[in-house]
């Protein structure tokens, strides 16, 4: 246990089958200045699921890093941060690294920013073709603009 939170190391379904552990410093707002903080409404699990989702879709790859959006039950995609503490941000999709020995996966959301990475185009062009999105809300999306879904 790190400060409030439990590590707990879960593995993605097969084939790939990564292990994954939430962050704590994507979860402390004491962090904020340094590291993207996760909205209290996604928890380590949902975080999870995410992960498993963006893998098992291909969203990125292995070798790189994997790329996730969540989609809520009335079909709109979902902030995966709290703006408040990222001076209004928006992070409508996370980013999933792995740069451990032994690899263990972590994730943080994201926003469009040029000094930030931001999906490639091929994670995008997919994106645009799973619902609620759209080629032209990606488009919008990655240009930063504000966007109905």
């Amino acid at each position: 246990m790190i400060g409030d939170y439990h590590l707990v190391k879960r593995t993605s379904p097969p084939p790939l089958e990564l292990d994954y552990e939430s962050n704590p410093v994507h979860r402390n707002p004491s962090r904020r200045h340094h590291h993207t903080q996760w909205s209290k409404h996604i928890s380590e699990y949902e975080e999870f699921l995410i992960f498993c989702e963006s893998v098992s879709r291909r969203w990125g790859d292995r070798s790189t890093c994997f790329w996730g959006i969540k989609i809520d039950e009335k079909r709109e995609l979902m902030t995966l941060n709290d703006p408040s503490y990222h001076n209004g941000q928006v992070a409508k999709w996370c980013r999933f690294v792995s740069n451990t020995k032994p690899e263990i996966w972590h994730g943080y959301p994201l926003w469009p920013d040029p000094s930030r990475p931001n999906p490639p185009q091929n994670v995008l062009l997919q994106w645009a073709r799973y619902r609620p999105l759209s080629k032209a809300k990606v488009v919008k999306l990655l240009r930063g603009r504000r966007c109905n879904f």
